[in-house]
């Protein structure tokens, strides 16, 4: 079993200055420090004394999901966004397991919220269409292409096992448990 540390204190306490101080001390392990703002994923890798490397979008086919699990699979410290950090897939979880990261997670994350569709028939037409199902317990599964399209989102989403419907009205995303 991992160990978990949870250090709870108010803001200007010293908890990130910590976290750098951890890291510029086990240079040897992986590390994934996960913070709401990329001005702050900027100050990781200013203060870390070693290579801390923050995803980017290299290019149109490249985006910065595809950054992140490159990085992982290669044991890289890395300092990512909430943001990012809740489209991490089934690539990024396996090498996240792989190279056993100690993950740093700044700031609480929600683990469920209301799942706001940008168009209120989006789940609707998708059913219709075949592109997705909904499991016995709510999980809405991608059983669609792979193709670029407007529903890209819920795509990523569903497949990342982290959308579930609510009396047929309603939409969740819960992060997921295995992360």
């Amino acid at each position: 079993m991992s160990e978990v540390c949870v250090v709870d204190s108010i803001m200007g306490t010293g908890k990130t200055r910590w976290a750098i101080q951890y890291m510029n001390e086990h240079p040897e392990e992986n590390v994934l420090f996960v913070t709401p703002f990329l001005d702050e994923c900027e100050r990781i890798k200013a203060e870390v004394n070693h290579t801390v490397y923050i995803p980017t979008v290299k290019s149109q086919d490249h985006m910065k999901l595809d950054d992140v699990a490159e990085l992982l699979a290669a044991g890289k410290d890395i300092a990512s966004t909430h943001a990012l950090f809740r489209r991490y897939d089934d690539r990024c979880r396996t090498a996240i397991r792989q190279n056993e990261y100690v993950l740093f997670l700044d700031e609480t994350l929600s683990a469920v919220e209301e799942y706001k569709l940008s168009r209120k028939d989006d789940i609707r037409s998708l059913k219709e269409h075949q592109d997705i199902v909904v499991e016995p317990d709510g999980m809405l599964k991608w059983t669609g292409d792979e193709l670029d399209t407007s529903y890209n989102e819920i795509r990523t989403v569903a497949k990342n096992h982290c959308l579930f419907e609510v009396n047929s009205t309603f939409y969740v995303w819960q992060f997921p448990p295995d992360i």
